[in-house]
């Protein structure tokens, strides 16, 4: 009896300890793949996924007549 509740004690110990280690990492794991450079990702998807792929240019505008630019050809 005292070997079958020995055992089971083990195994909880063992669990949790496991589980508290691999809770531990998965909260820090943004912060180590920063340290290496890698960006993560989001842990869910976007609800828009064509949102994350338009691009917003921001030029600057050119103030030259076009007789200027007939001129210049």
């Amino acid at each position: 009896m005292l070997t079958l509740l020995s055992g089971a004690m083990f195994s909880a110990i063992l669990i949790f300890s496991v589980a508290t280690i691999v809770a531990g990492v998965k909260s820090e794991l943004p912060l180590f793949l920063r340290a290496f450079g890698i960006e993560p990702k989001p842990a869910v998807p976007s609800l828009r996924p064509g949102a994350e792929r338009r691009v917003r240019i921001i030029r600057e505008a050119k103030l030259t007549p076009r007789a200027a630019m007939r001129a210049a050809a």
